[in-house]
């Protein structure tokens, strides 16, 4: 038994080393290239569909009555389902973002790379939250006539994850930190991106304490329960889309090809 396991250590260990790079290497980065553009996309098609075509800016307040709540929904009710399948589209590129990540999160690793894969669960996971939630939106926006009690049952039901669902993302980012930081002597990925990915996490987590808050700061339509954590996640994607293309331009030039 142990020898077959160190069989299988010895394979894996020259499967990495013969296979540092793929065989052809300019078609793997036109795909990592294409992947890491699916990160900014995905942001612009969020605020495009979820604060621009649905209208959610400024976000339903928490402490707003059923019957308001309500009229948002009747009044809107086209363009908040338009918004919504923007927004769920983009979310859905998340995946292929995380993926291109993870590749070079296992460039740092090596082939053993318990990082890279738990970041890519963790951001893949992020997708449900954000569509799970838009559908629940996206039901009381399409029977806005039913009872107003059940349109807000719907709207908090939807609001509260999707603000306050930051635990996985909070996880996700510290893995990184960890995969980076980790590694002192890799030249992959900058040092200061697990430091930034850090106080990333510690600016969005306040997302968390929407469930303790109807007004204020703290609540699901404040300024760090959600202006805070928009700003920063968006301006995340922004910042790891510029460090990850470099890194696969530079490992493009390494592979000589």
């Amino acid at each position: 038994m142990t020898n077959q396991y160190m069989n299988q250590l010895q394979t894996g260990k020259a499967m990495e080393n013969n296979q540092k790079y793929p065989m052809s290497f300019a078609s793997n980065a036109k795909t990592q290239l294409l992947f890491v553009w699916c990160g900014p996309a995905a942001m612009v098609m969020w605020l495009v569909g979820f604060l621009g075509f649905a209208g959610f800016v400024p976000p339903l307040s928490p402490s707003a009555s059923a019957q308001e709540i309500q009229r948002f929904y009747q009044a809107n009710a086209t363009m908040i389902r338009v918004g919504l399948c923007f927004t769920i589209m983009g979310a859905t590129l998340i995946g292929p973002f995380v993926a291109a990540l993870s590749v070079q999160l296992k460039r740092i690793e090596g082939f053993h790379s318990p990082a890279a894969n738990a970041q890519l669960g963790l951001g893949v996971l992020v997708i449900l939250l954000f569509t799970v939630p838009c559908f629940m939106l996206g039901t009381a926006a399409f029977r806005p006539e039913r009872d107003a009690e059940l349109i807000l049952l719907l709207n908090d039901a939807s609001w509260i994850p999707f603000v306050g669902g930051f635990q996985t993302t909070f996880i996700q980012l510290l893995t990184i930190t960890a995969c980076i930081l980790a590694h002192p002597e890799q030249k992959i990925l900058p040092r200061w991106v697990g430091f930034y990915c850090f106080w990333t996490a510690l600016l969005c987590a306040g997302g968390a304490l929407i469930l303790f808050f109807r007004k204020g700061p703290f609540a699901w339509d404040g300024l760090i329960g959600f202006w805070l954590v928009v700003v920063v996640y968006c301006s995340w994607f922004l910042v790891m889309f510029w460090v990850l293309r470099k890194a696969i331009l530079n490992q493009a030039l390494e592979s000589g090809e």
